[in-house]
């Protein structure tokens, strides 16, 4: 850098600083835009509280108003408070919008006070390395400063993602434990159903032990009551039984001799039927014997009938021969009669058209000139 170059530099760089060192003896609370951000969140505040006081006392004056002849009165006032309500509205946004803006003015003003006299330190050593001829020192300096801030941005934007991670991680723990709650709370709800169902399971088993054990006690009466009447009847059936065979056996024993009596006499029966069958086999024989000669013989007839037939069928053939022909014949005979009947009857035609077309007189002209 030239010296004038470097002169120009330090002019410029003194009466900065010469201007910082009047804003840095400026007391805080002189500061106006802290003074101005202060004064605008009083009035604010002052004016809430006023909007607040009225719209209090239209409510109140509202909940007296009753009767009908008050309803104007009380329409009036309800448009006042709709009124009143959305001015508070509006003013409670811009004391929020102040408040979020501005959250602590004094530590601002520190803050700009501190960053104020960092940057005149930074001034001073720049004019004296200007004035030292330093000013690769400086480059490498804010190099240097940038490069941290750069890390520094980095570890904050690190921060953040760590931050939001951990929020994240946070936010899923808390539901994750909520969803153990509820897990908890179902489990000890259904431990506590369980726990109820077999308290109902045991008394009602308790229960029905009692009803059954009196119901088999009762049951062993009733099974016993029958089966003596069981018993008692099975000996009266043994007793029809006794009587029912003795019974039986009388009438088997009447009934074997009825029925060798029976064999007896159907076997003399059976050696007549024998002898009958064997007479009447013999006749049978004999009238078999005379059927079959007969049929010898009427076989031998029926070839005689069935040659003669055979020689009246071909006379009957030759002679429908033979009328056939002369059919035939005769058919022919009149068919050539009508043939000559119809060229007969042309002839006729033609000579009677010819005749009264006049055929008849220039023959007869002809002849007379012939004559002459």
């Amino acid at each position: 850098m030239n010296p004038i170059d470097t002169h120009k530099l330090t002019i410029i760089l003194e009466d900065s600083s010469e201007n910082l060192a009047f804003l840095h003896s400026i007391l805080p609370q002189d500061d106006l835009s802290s003074e101005l951000a202060g004064y605008e969140i009083s009035k604010l505040l002052k004016k809430q509280k006023n909007l607040e006081n009225s719209y209090a006392e239209l409510v109140n004056l509202r909940t007296s108003l009753t009767g009908i002849q008050n309803k104007q009165k009380l329409n009036e006032t309800q448009v006042k408070i709709v009124d009143v309500a959305q001015k508070l509205k509006e003013s409670t946004k811009k004391l929020c919008r102040l408040f979020k803006e501005n959250p602590n003015l004094e530590n601002d003003a520190l803050k700009v006070q501190r960053d104020r006299q960092k940057f005149m330190e930074v001034i001073e050593n720049l004019i004296l390395m200007v004035q030292n001829n330093t000013m690769n020192k400086f480059q490498n300096l804010t190099t240097q400063e940038l490069e941290d801030q750069d890390k520094l941005r980095k570890l904050i934007f690190r921060e953040k993602e760590l931050y939001q991670e951990i929020k994240k991680l946070c936010k899923e723990i808390q539901e994750e434990n909520k969803e153990y709650d509820n897990e908890q709370k179902e489990t000890n709800l259904k431990i506590q159903h369980l726990k109820e169902r077999l308290l109902y399971k045991r008394n009602r088993a308790f229960i029905k032990n009692q009803y059954r054990e009196k119901e088999t006690k009762a049951q062993e009466g009733t099974l016993d009551r029958m089966y003596e009447w069981d018993q008692k009847l099975l000996k009266d059936q043994i007793k029809n039984m006794h009587n029912k065979i003795e019974t039986e056996n009388l009438v088997y024993a009447e009934l074997r001799e009825f029925l060798i009596s029976k064999e007896e006499k159907i076997r003399q029966q059976n050696e007549e039927w024998d002898r009958l069958l064997n007479t009447k086999k013999q006749q049978l024989e004999d009238q078999i014997e005379e059927l079959r000669k007969q049929k010898d013989r009427d076989v031998e007839e029926l070839e005689k009938l069935r040659q003669r037939d055979q020689e009246e069928r071909e006379q009957k053939d030759e002679r429908d021969r033979q009328e056939i022909l002369e059919a035939q014949q005769k058919q022919q005979d009149e068919l050539n009669q009508i043939r000559l009947d119809n060229a007969i009857k042309l002839i006729q035609i033609e000579y009677q058209e010819w005749k009264l077309g006049g055929g008849g007189k220039k023959k007869r002209k002809g002849g007379k000139k012939k004559k002459k």
